[in-house]
Parts: structure tokens; C-alpha cells; sequence
């Protein structure tokens, strides 16, 4: 008599690259905010509440959060993208906006590539308050009295390809063809892509930090490549000239 198989047990599902990233990113964000506290130094002041002991011999201090680790990519801080881990509410109070840097446009865009995200309204104030009326298309008349803006337009794509921040390179990803779809506007926001990506590192060291590995994500969810440091300061002018092109051969071609 043949046994019955057992099957197998399945272990968790595997973590979300984007969001293995945005725990990098974060840990590296608050660091470079904080340079003269070690990886232990954080977590105490993190966890107060916590014993944090000196490690037999002499080698350095306990780290119940294990920070250095998640800097490193070796443990994470969550698995999704909803919620707020304690560690993140508590280093708000250390570091002023690092509950914006871990919940970034750039992450749900990076997570959930193929839907588009309603989101104007999460990006960081830095952002935000340099996109103006003209910077969003018009909503219809029935969406009006809605709070919240809609998709950018044309104007707003190009606005946000020179406001050199994290949340503006999520916000470009999100008007991207597989967010939205095949027009000169998406083709237009994929031209920029990696102006803004290259540019972003230069005013992040945390995101400079993980940028090989950004840059890969990116290519591998929105099918952007090439190599960031070659693009220069002139294809931003280039941009929507290069997306109207690109759509008119993708709809001469066909799918």
C-alpha cells in the first residue's frame, strides 16, 4: 500500500524587494540624520524601555531592534505596507519626518506597480507644497468637491522631474505607463525617471545609499533602464519631446 505523502510545510512568503528597501532606506535615513550615535546609541533611545547590556567580552551592545542588521538588508521592520512599527513612531521624536520617509509615495509605488495610486496628498510637504493648481489635471464635474487633487497634468510631470526628493520620484513612478497606462503624459514621467533618480541621491545620502539597488527595482517594475549617472542635465528638457515620440511609435506598433 502506497503512503500518503505528506505535504510539505510552506514557510512565510518571501518579504516584498521594495519593502526590504524601505526598511534599508529608513534605518540609512536615520543614521545620516543622527551621524554621531552609533546603531546601539539609536536603540537606546528608541527603546528606553528596554535593557540594552554590554555584550561579553567588550564586544560592543545588545541591539533588541537590530538596526545595524536592517541597514545591512539582513532583518526587516515589517512586512506590509500598512501600519506604522513602534520604531518608526518612536524616532519620529529623534528625527523629524521619519515617519514620512517610511511611508513614502516611492514604496507603494515600488509595491504596487500596476495600480494606480490616488496619493498626491502623502507626499511630503516638501513636495506637496510646491505643486500647484495648474500642476493637476482638471477633475470632472462630479468629482469637483473631492479634497483631494487629481492626476498630475503635463505641467505637473515637469514640475515634479526638478524637485529633487524621494516623494517626487514615487509621485513620477506613479504617472508612469504601468501605472497608468500608454500616453504622452506616462512616457513623458518615464523620460524622467532617471534625471530625478540621479539627482534624488545627490540630496539623500540614504537614498544614494541603496541606489544601485533602486535603480534595479525600478527597471525590474516599470521597465526603465540605462545607466543613471550618464543621463545628463540636458534630457530633462528633452523629456516630453521623447514621450510624445515614444507613444506615437507604441501606438503605431501596437501592443
Amino acid at each position: 500500500m502506497e503512503k500518503q505523502r505528506i505535504p510539505a510545510k510552506q514557510g512565510r512568503p518571501p518579504k516584498d524587494v521594495a519593502l526590504a528597501l524601505r526598511d534599508r532606506y529608513w534605518v540609512l535615513y536615520l543614521k545620516a540624520h543622527l551621524p554621531e550615535d552609533s546603531y546601539a546609541s539609536l536603540e537606546r533611545k528608541l527603546f528606553p524601555h528596554l535593557q540594552i547590556t554590554k555584550r561579553e567580552h567588550g564586544e560592543g551592545f545588545s541591539q533588541p531592534g537590530a538596526l545595524s542588521k536592517v541597514a545591512a538588508g539582513k532583518r526587516g521592520l515589517s512586512a506590509s505596507l500598512e501600519g506604522l512599527p513602534d520604531v518608526v513612531r518612536n524616532a519620529e521624536a529623534l528625527v523629524p519626518g521619519a515617519i514620512a520617509a517610511y511611508n513614502s509615495i516611492l514604496w507603494w509605488a515600488l509595491a504596487e506597480p500596476n495600480a494606480w495610486l490616488d496619493s498626491c496628498q502623502q507626499v511630503a510637504p516638501e513636495v506637496g507644497a510646491r505643486l500647484l493648481a495648474h500642476h493637476f489635471q482638471a477633475l470632472p464635474a462630479m468629482q469637483a468637491g473631492r479634497s483631494r487633487p487629481g492626476a498630475l497634468s503635463l505641467y505637473g510631470v515637469r514640475r515634479v522631474s526638478r524637485l529633487w526628493h524621494r516623494d517626487a520620484l514615487g509621485l513620477l513612478l506613479c504617472h508612469c505607463p504601468p501605472a497608468i497606462g500608454l500616453s504622452q503624459l506616462s512616457f513623458t514621467a518615464e523620460n524622467y525617471v532617471l534625471h530625478l533618480l540621479n539627482w534624488a541621491c545627490r540630496r539623500d545620502v540614504a537614498l544614494l545609499a541603496v541606489k544601485d539597488d533602486l535603480r534595479a527595482l525600478i527597471g525590474d517594475r516599470y521597465g526603465v533602464k540605462g545607466q543613471v549617472d550618464a543621463v545628463g542635465v540636458d534630457r530633462i528638457f528633452l523629456a516630453p519631446r521623447l514621450g510624445g515620440i515614444s507613444y506615437s511609435l507604441r501606438m503605431l506598433l501596437g501592443p
